[in-house]
């Protein structure tokens, strides 16, 4: 009989002990989730006094055991003019904020299902990713420090006209935001951008391009560095790099250096499947061969919407 009472006694006070841990873990996982909603409610101050409009239906807490988290859904960020020409709104279908409760000094951010990017009076582009994550570190008086994120396997629907879309893909995306300091600065890497096609699907292959860019100095004065510009279209090759001004009227303008391969195949290509006729093909690679030459830095413009390279127009920038 005391072996059993005996056992019965270890038995509840092995019992009370894991209550008591369970207890004690979730209070500080509420503690932490309480935390973790000051912090957001701070953020959302912050970027509305800088000129940002967010909406998200109310926050529900989630991520017990392991993680202190918050989910917000059909979330709305609206950036305003002095960020970007234009304006522009980003909506998402699921955001998910989380604190790792061994780990507080960094935040987890994950963004799930359907998202959209309007630019100005554009139609929107929707377009949804396998994965989305991004990483921040916490800074004392609720600030962000360098926010470091990763995306994969992206396809958008880019409007074509008519209520028609065109796809487009997006390989990987690698960011870093660096909102520590009185200015921010993006740095962003896209590889394997799958264009849409129109008249340059002339020249047979998918069109796949990425780029290194560097934007610094936002909302004041704003500056972008292309550090690497890589396209492969058919026969055609472009490589680029360049440095880039954002005026106060807001027009973009800076150099950038341009080379070539495959240009005079590349037009000539275009001329036999009937995009232009061969004189305005000839004219074209003559105009291109001035711009886009090694060690030749030539204009680049954005005014009234179109974006220039010397006197070539590239395409229409959204208003």
């Amino acid at each position: 009989m005391s072996k059993r009472r005996r056992f019965r006694r270890s038995l509840a006070v092995l019992i009370l002990l894991v209550l008591v841990l369970v207890g004690g873990w979730t209070g500080a996982w509420y503690l932490l989730a309480g935390r973790l909603a000051d912090h957001l409610a701070s953020w959302e101050s912050q970027a509305q006094a800088a000129g940002f409009t967010i909406r998200h239906d109310p926050p529900v807490r989630t991520g017990w055991p392991m993680a202190a988290g918050i989910r917000l859904t059909n979330v709305s960020v609206q950036v305003s003019r002095s960020y970007l020409p234009g304006g522009g709104v980003w909506q998402a279908g699921q955001v998910t904020l989380a604190l790792d409760i061994r780990h507080t000094g960094n935040l987890f951010i994950g963004i799930d299902g359907r998202q959209s990017v309007t630019l100005g009076q554009n139609p929107p582009i929707a377009f949804q990713a396998q994965t989305m994550t991004a990483l921040a570190a916490l800074l004392p008086g609720d600030r962000l420090g360098l926010i470091r994120g990763n995306a994969s396997a992206i396809l958008a629907a880019w409007p074509a006209g008519s209520g028609k879309v065109q796809p487009v893909s997006i390989a990987s995306i690698a960011a870093a935001l660096n909102a520590a300091g009185p200015d921010l600065t993006l740095a962003a890497q896209l590889h394997d951008i799958g264009l849409p096609r129109s008249h340059m699907a002339a020249l047979g292959n998918p069109a796949f391009l990425s780029f290194d860019t560097v934007v610094s100095g936002l909302p004041a004065k704003p500056s972008l560095t292309l550090r690497a510009f890589h396209l492969d279209d058919g026969p055609l090759t472009l490589n680029a790099t360049g440095q880039f001004d954002l005026a106060a009227d807001r027009k973009l303008q800076g150099m950038v250096n341009v080379t070539a391969q495959g240009l005079d195949q590349a037009m000539l290509t275009l001329a036999e499947a009937k995009v232009m006729t061969k004189p305005e093909a000839r004219a074209m690679t003559a105009v291109a061969s001035l711009v886009m030459a090694p060690n030749r830095a030539a204009p680049l413009i954005l005014d009234d919407g179109l974006v220039r390279l010397g006197p070539i127009p590239l395409f229409r920038w959204p208003q």
